[in-house]
């Protein structure tokens, strides 16, 4: 059964994994040109503007970009802006993975309690579970739905 949750969920991490996949090829791109720079190559004549720095900043530049890369890619773009959403995000990322790896829970309030909402992601793969154990006097599929509303609302806000 597909419902508003599992759609806007799904499309959220579709769109979460396309953000990173970008920021991890930012995060590659730095590590190559810290890397060059490094070995003492001269790159100002292949990136504009980087010859107005000794080669100590543009280390230090780069170093800042990819810890910056990395944090954005810790943090993900999965959260909601909204105070009945509570995200908890947890990633696993080796330099031998293209993308990272998430496992990315939500805590939707709705009237009769809340709704965990689990995501896994691994590369396109994603797992979406859902349990409703914190909800009282109403039947899962009615508190899912209720979620999916949260969720909605959350969205275009």
């Amino acid at each position: 059964m597909t419902t508003d949750a599992v759609s806007i969920l799904t499309k959220k991490a579709k769109l979460a994994m396309e953000q990173t996949a970008k920021r991890v090829a930012d995060l590659r791109m730095f590590e190559q040109i810290l890397m060059r720079v490094n070995s003492g190559e001269d790159l100002s004549a292949e990136i504009k503007g980087l010859d107005k720095f000794e080669t100590k900043e543009q280390r230090k530049i780069l170093v800042d970009m990819i810890k910056r890369c990395k944090s954005d890619l810790q943090k993900g773009y999965w959260h909601y802006n909204s105070n009945l959403i509570a995200t908890k995000v947890k990633q696993e990322f080796t330099s031998e993975d293209l993308l990272p790896r998430y496992k990315v829970e939500y805590t939707i309030e709705i009237v009769k309690g809340s709704v965990l909402a689990k995501l896994e992601v691994i590369n396109t793969k994603f797992n979406l579970t859902f349990d409703t154990k914190f909800c009282k006097n109403v039947n899962a599929d009615d508190a899912i739905k209720e979620a999916g509303a949260v969720l909605l609302l959350a969205m275009i806000s």
